[in-house]
């Protein structure tokens, strides 16, 4: 779908946007747990070890699978899957498609996973610098009424920092149902307004940038 949509422009988007509301409610779950249930995308060398992990996390109903910063996995999402529904929110045709994905059983899992994308992109992981922007640019548009506004535009300013990041990771578990999303965002905002730090967020990217100062001294 995503090369239809490249080679053709808008009239394939608009193909494939027609073709998945009028599809059965499947082709939309299935369009979700590319992004949510991905299984291990990168070198071949750590294929065999990573694979044993991801088998924790078949149920893709419930089970949403392990962060990835490969480049492999990076460019699939960003050609693929999120590229669909990138094009898809800028036709007139998404907010309909938009709002049909809501009634998919696995949708909140989508939408945890564009918050980790964000909330990555502002700790510096390379999967969230790469595809938080388009995460921040359709997850107001995929959660529509939702989302209040001044979350929606907090999004559009740009990457969170550190301290903002760390604490939108760690509200990410409260979006475990569609019609609690609306008190869940304002909290959420609440927290990056006012929130102390939350320790184990900052603690991963403390180690990061420990990691980082390392590598840097043995180079010197």
């Amino acid at each position: 779908m995503a090369n239809l949509i490249k080679r053709n422009g808008a009239s394939a988007c608009e193909d494939v946007a027609f073709a998945l509301l009028e599809g059965d409610l499947l082709y939309l779950d299935v369009l979700i747990i590319t992004m949510t249930n991905t299984p291990y995308i990168g070198p071949e060398e750590e294929a065999k070890e990573k694979q044993l992990l991801y088998q924790q996390y078949t149920d893709a109903r419930v089970n949403l699978t392990p962060d990835q910063e490969s480049r492999d996995y990076c460019r699939a999402m960003k050609t693929g899957p999120l590229y669909i529904l990138s094009e898809i929110g800028k036709m007139k045709f998404g907010v309909a498609l938009f709002t049909a994905m809501q009634e998919s059983k696995v949708f909140y899992l989508l939408v945890q996973r564009m918050l980790k994308w964000i909330g990555r992109e502002g700790m510096g992981f390379q999967d969230g610098k790469e595809l938080g922007p388009m995460a921040r640019e359709v997850l107001p548009k995929l959660c529509q009424e939702t989302m209040p506004d001044n979350v929606a535009n907090l999004f559009q300013k740009g990457p969170l920092d550190d301290d903002g990041a760390a604490k939108l990771l760690e509200k990410v578990p409260e979006f475990e149902k569609i019609e609690n999303f609306h008190e869940a965002f304002k909290h959420t905002l609440g927290m990056l307004s006012h929130g102390a730090t939350v320790s184990k967020y900052m603690s991963m990217l403390n180690m990061k940038k420990k990691k980082k100062a390392e590598a840097a001294e043995v180079a010197n």
